[in-house]
């Protein structure tokens, strides 16, 4: 059994290394220490199977303390404007080239407690796989087809 997690390994290492270079050459954030960052978080999501802040805290920095992980992805999310544009673009080009891809579009409302949640979704499916591509909070006032036509019609553009 040892054996087997030891030949695993150089695969994992290996495809760690490669996720991060993708993420480090991509445009999405300027400042080094925040690419690193994108890559931790990453890697993170992907091993945790999660896209959960607190699942994913546990991925992060061993040395630190849960809680600690969790502060410092919220603080990334908090202060930093990701380029979203370059988010989808990276998205779309790891996604297989020489199959059939869908676009789904959603616009939903929900309540949640006392609020009336809006949001129009974009997302590209491949198989059994989904990414989402864009997402945004819309006014409960503009929920209306000609609102949601100007979003998509934004998003089209990438």
């Amino acid at each position: 059994m040892l054996k087997q997690q030891n030949k695993s390994f150089p695969m994992k290492k290996n495809f760690t290394d490669q996720v991060t270079k993708i993420l480090l050459e991509v445009p999405i954030v300027h400042n080094l220490a925040r690419k690193k960052f994108i890559s931790q978080f990453t890697l993170g999501m992907i091993q945790s199977r999660n896209v959960q802040f607190c699942k994913v805290a546990q991925h992060l920095n061993d040395q630190a303390k849960l809680t600690s992980n969790e502060v410092r992805i919220q603080d990334f999310f908090r202060e930093v404007d990701l380029d979203y544009a370059c988010v989808a673009m990276l998205l779309l080009s790891l996604l297989p080239q020489d199959k059939k891809l869908r676009l789904c579009i959603d616009r939903t409302e929900w309540d949640f407690g006392q609020h009336q949640v809006n949001i129009l979704m974009v997302v590209v499916g491949c198989g059994a796989m989904t990414v989402p591509l864009y997402w945004q909070m819309l006014d409960n006032n503009s929920g209306g087809h000609p609102v949601v036509t100007r979003h998509v019609s934004s998003v089209m553009t990438y």
